[in-house]
């Protein structure tokens, strides 16, 4: 099954971007009863690749544009998050969100997700796109003005993994690990 948004003014397709908080094959669980389950990542987008800041930059306007029944007067609140400024647990810096711009993308219904490889995109199955993997990500932006809130979320559309970000080491052997 394909997703189809509403409106394509609100649909941004990154740049090579990579993802992490990936649960792609089995939605995550709700935290309260009324919601539904969600498939969902993290999009981090480099703050020098600026065709993809643009892309979704146009895609929030044409979001924000489609809600017309709200006071104009009212900001919204943001929906990229500075990674400069995203800290763990223990307050220090988290270093793989610095020099990157990032936002949650999250979908009720399983979003269409492939790999590249060398006869073209093919449909990737089971844990094959993970943690810190690369690619582009489709994404629909919708703006809502919900009991006093007013933002921008984001509807996961679509990953194709192209690589990964992980680095690859060899595996230590056994006498190194164990004396």
């Amino acid at each position: 099954m394909t997703i189809q948004p509403k409106s394509k003014n609100a649909v941004a397709w990154t740049g090579e971007c990579p993802i992490t908080y990936v649960d792609l094959d089995t939605p995550r669980e709700p935290r309260f009863d009324w919601q539904k389950p969600q498939y969902q990542c993290i999009v981090l987008i480099d703050k020098e690749d600026k065709a993809t800041l643009k892309a979704v930059g146009y895609a929030i306007q044409g979001a924000k544009d489609k809600l017309t029944d709200t006071d104009p007067a009212e900001p919204f609140t943001p929906l990229l998050k500075d990674g400069d400024e995203r800290t763990d647990k223990n307050g220090d810096p988290v270093e793989a969100f610095k020099g990157k711009w990032y936002f949650t993308a999250k979908n009720s219904e399983k979003p269409n997700v492939y790999k590249l490889t060398d006869k073209g995109a093919e449909p990737a199955g089971d844990k094959e796109v993970t943690n810190w993997d690369k690619g582009q990500a489709a994404v629909y932006f919708i703006a809502y003005d919900f009991e006093g809130r007013k933002g921008i979320s984001a509807r996961l559309l679509g990953f194709c993994k192209t690589g990964t970000t992980r680095e690859r080491k060899a595996p230590m052997p056994a006498s190194k690990m164990f004396g």
